[in-house]
């Protein structure tokens, strides 16, 4: 009872009914939010919760006949196993080829599997991603991440001609990849096939500042981020993209002109103000700018076009 109320005042249970009309999936939840301890040490755990037809289609689910639910707790890491559930019921153990040990490569899992995702990490904290968003659960209070699909949306009806699966590798990139670990930085792209001189002329003199002359680096290629997210912990300045997504160049000094200085008011800090005037003088960018303190804010044109940022849920 204690559970389902906590679940309809934080928000989850209108955008996860399941959760507290199938006693299975509250039994679940409510494992997942007090993990077993040995040790001195927190047992991590996942579960998914999938329909049948996404189950019929998934090869890499393991049957468990022998094991009771108790002792199959034990196999689900919630990184490269998880338990499976449908339709109230307990079908299984999924195991991964690879493991998901970010939350980019949760939130990727949940929409390959349409489905929902809970984890809990060695350190405690609880996740739940479903198609609304990510669920945050540590120190007895719930925090809510947006979907960054239903921002790519919004971005796509102002700017219908960018690439979509671009702007969702940017998008989920700054807000799973970033965001979590306080990275901050400005990534620049440019929405037309051929780079303005006057951006190419910004690129630093070093072998970051021409990366695409050295080496291939791209946002949507899962095998590229986690090199992409250390330079970029390392490194000021702005990153810049081409139009296909390839990384052109990294820690670009964001220059902007008398007008938009004049024209376009400056927005929370340096780096947002600079990269909002940058956005007027360059129209054919998009330019993402994520906080260190974890907020992802949309420049295009001057102004403000979106915001991905954490927030307590109300309780």
């Amino acid at each position: 009872m204690f559970l389902k109320d906590e679940l309809e005042q934080n928000g989850i249970a209108s955008c996860i009914p399941e959760l507290i009309s199938c006693n299975l999936l509250s039994q679940e939840l409510d494992y997942a939010l007090r993990p077993n301890l040995h040790e001195r040490k927190i047992q991590p755990y996942g579960f998914i919760v999938c329909n049948h037809h996404t189950l019929t289609l998934n090869k890499e689910l393991v049957e468990l006949p022998y094991f009771e639910l108790d002792e199959a707790r034990n196999l689900a890491d919630g990184c490269h196993s998880f338990l499976v559930f449908t339709e109230g019921q307990f079908k299984g153990m999924l195991i991964l080829e690879q493991a998901v040990n970010s939350e980019l490569k949760l939130c990727q899992l949940q929409e390959d599997l349409d489905s929902v995702i809970c984890t809990t990490d060695i350190q405690g904290v609880t996740k739940i991603i479903c198609n609304t968003g990510v669920f945050i659960h540590e120190y007895r209070q719930w925090r809510r991440k947006p979907s960054v699909k239903l921002m790519m949306k919004k971005i796509l009806t102002e700017i219908p001609d960018c690439n979509p699966e671009i702007l969702q590798s940017i998008l989920e990139f700054c807000f799973h990849e970033l965001s979590p670990r306080n990275i901050g930085n400005i990534l620049v792209w440019c929405l037309s096939p051929q780079i303005p001189s006057e951006l190419i002329s910004l690129l630093p003199n070093t072998s970051l500042g021409n990366v695409k002359k050295n080496v291939e680096v791209k946002i949507n290629s899962s095998e590229d981020l986690p090199i992409l997210r250390h330079v970029l912990m390392f490194t000021d300045g702005a990153t810049l993209l081409d139009y296909e997504g390839n990384i052109i160049g990294i820690g670009i000094h964001l220059k902007y002109s008398e007008t938009s200085l004049q024209l376009v008011l400056s927005y929370k800090g340096t780096r947002h103000t600079s990269a909002k005037r940058f956005s007027y003088d360059f129209p054919e960018t998009l330019i993402f700018v994520v906080s260190d303190d974890g907020p992802v804010t949309i420049f295009c044109q001057g102004m403000s076009i979106g915001n991905l940022e954490e927030c307590f849920c109300r309780y």
